[in-house]
């Protein structure tokens, strides 16, 4: 699931051009030439995925089975690559396509729920089923497959990014202003370029954004098309900031993956299969030392657990702070990340901590083109200290349960620090600490029931209810459910 939907920041426009035949004739030939490899391709990686059962989107066009008849048939390693890339994105969305078709379908049959519960989760050789049930689920799984067709690699147009084709806006006015811009266009030969004018176009002068370095190009009736893209994230970036009010501060944990000030727990069960993954690669790396085999990346089996391992956190992490968004804040204040556990293994540590790094800054950076202002503060302290009073002592904490030993706040430990998070991160914005260190928050910050009343801030700033105040003093964080929260802290 995609943060924002890419025709809102990139707008599709064909654009006419007037090249000669032989200009023409040259780029049918490297278009049909794209599409003939992205059949051997699409071949290729269905016949791996046929063994594997997974669609590995790290693979490089020198691993493929047919490597050699594809550079014979197009000799250029950008176009190769291109073609490779766009061809899996095609098959990972059929396979979004088919889950989401597989759960509705399952969903509204009259059946029971424990019927309904093992079909959708009879997918993997790790969650062996029943026979009879294994026997209905490749049933449906077949009925539904049919409802979506493999990429149609006969017809598909050829998306070229500035690495084969970039678009340059004219200094002068050419041919009596009929040309806005040219089209420098790579070719099959070594430094050999091809340039193509881009013919005017009211309708796309009109429309706001700038020229973005991505062209499509396609065949229809013998005949070149051409669709050059505007790239509207500015605009985008104001007309989403209307939208947005609000303060959402996060604390981040390999146990919770976010929770929030207000006390929403977001990704609890992930450290579960982060710990299944650990186990299953530990155990396979510990049997390729005792075989004496040096380097781990050369067996497939302990390649293929990783990439897989990678995917859930890529998943998870889609997922979670896909539904942070639909909070709408204006601004998001998380602390800078950690992902080391003690429950983890050394190897386990390092995986998630560069796997999952980048994919939260990537995240985050894409909040920031939607017009979400992030700001990161140091973390330090903030599980020690009390939201209400101030307190600092790392007694206060015990686990996911915290207990000020000064005035006898009971929360969680995770909302608490998200409460500490807040402070700090508002506290910087209006311009009372002027800079984000790692002191106590009893130190630089007021508590989180008083901000309220001595936030006078350096340039106006709306703060509402939702991010001081809007939260029970006594009992439960809004929005939990009190059975399921925090039973043993009355004891």
């Amino acid at each position: 699931m995609a943060l924002f939907k890419s025709q809102n920041i990139f707008r599709q426009y064909s654009i006419q051009n007037n090249l000669t035949q032989s200009k023409h004739d040259k780029i049918l030939d490297i278009i049909r030439r794209y599409r003939k490899i992205s059949r051997i391709i699409l071949n290729d990686i269905l016949e791996e995925y046929q063994k594997t059962g997974y669609i590995n989107k790290g693979i490089s066009y020198k691993s493929l089975r047919h490597y050699k008849v594809i550079l014979e048939i197009l000799p250029k390693a950008v176009y190769i690559q291109m073609a490779l890339t766009q061809v899996i994105e095609s098959l990972l969305s059929r396979e979004s396509n088919i889950q989401n078709t597989l759960h509705d379908f399952i969903s509204k049959q009259n059946i029971s729920e424990t019927d309904k519960h093992q079909l959708l989760t009879c997918n993997g050789k790790s969650r062996l089923k029943p026979g009879g049930v294994s026997r209905l689920y490749r049933r449906v799984y077949k009925h539904v497959t049919k409802r979506w067709k493999l990429p149609d690699c006969q017809h598909m147009t050829m998306r070229v990014d500035n690495r084969g084709a970039i678009v340059n806006t004219p200094v002068h006015a050419n041919q009596r202003g009929k040309i806005f811009a040219w089209m420098k266009f790579r070719l099959l030969n070594h430094g050999e370029y091809l340039e193509i004018p881009l013919l005017s176009n009211e309708y796309f002068m009109s429309k706001e954004g700038s020229l973005a370095n991505s062209v499509l190009l396609g065949e229809k009736d013998g005949r070149l098309f051409i669709r050059v893209m505007k790239d509207r994230t500015e605009h985008y970036q104001q007309k989403q900031l209307l939208k947005r009010s609000g303060t959402l501060a996060l604390d981040f944990g390999l146990r919770v993956m976010f929770t929030d000030h207000l006390g929403g727990l977001h990704g609890r069960n992930w450290m579960k299969d982060i710990q299944e993954y650990d186990r299953r690669i530990q155990a396979r790396a510990k049997a390729l030392q005792e075989q004496g085999l040096v380097r781990l990346r050369d067996d497939k089996l302990y390649v293929r657990l990783v990439d897989k391992f990678r995917l859930m956190v890529k998943n998870s992490v889609n997922r979670v702070m896909n539904r942070l968004i639909l909070k709408n804040p204006e601004r998001i204040i998380v602390e800078k990340l950690d992902f080391r556990s003690p429950e983890l293994s050394r190897r386990m540590n390092r995986l998630v901590q560069n796997c999952g790094r980048k994919l939260i800054e990537d995240k985050l950076k894409e909040f920031e083109l939607i017009g979400i202002k992030v700001v990161r503060v140091n973390p330090a302290y903030t599980s020690q200290t009390c939201s209400e009073c101030g307190f600092v002592s790392r007694n206060n904490r015990k686990g996911e349960r915290f207990a000020c030993l000064q005035c006898g706040k009971k929360l969680h430990a995770d909302v608490n620090g998200a409460r500490n998070i807040l402070l700090k991160g508002l506290r910087y914005l209006t311009g009372k600490y002027k800079y984000l260190t790692a002191e106590p928050c009893s130190v630089v910050l007021t508590s989180y029931s008083a901000f309220a009343l001595t936030s006078n801030a350096r340039e106006p700033m709306v703060i509402t209810p939702g991010d001081l105040s809007d939260y029970r003093p006594v009992g439960l964080p809004t929005g939990r459910d009190k059975s399921n929260d925090f039973k043993s802290f009355g004891k």
